[in-house]
């Protein structure tokens, strides 16, 4: 019997940036998730990569400005 879970690697893979507020502009939070997946294939010698970066499609820059830098 082949041992699978000694062959497949899952991975996960989140951050998140709070608001900030600096001279010039006020930045919105961001936040994404990834996820992937091998599986190791050929005795050890290769293996088969499947990843997905930004899940949910949510790492959208956003800002508010409303003084110019002087």
């Amino acid at each position: 019997m082949v041992e699978y879970y000694k062959k497949i690697n899952l991975q996960l893979f989140t951050i998140y940036i709070v608001p900030q507020e600096d001279i010039q502009w006020k930045t919105e939070n961001m936040w994404m998730v990834n996820t992937g997946a091998s599986l190791k294939v050929l005795d050890g010698k290769g293996s088969i990569n499947f990843r997905v970066n930004d899940v949910f499609l949510s790492m959208k820059f956003a800002f508010n400005a409303s003084t110019t830098f002087v």
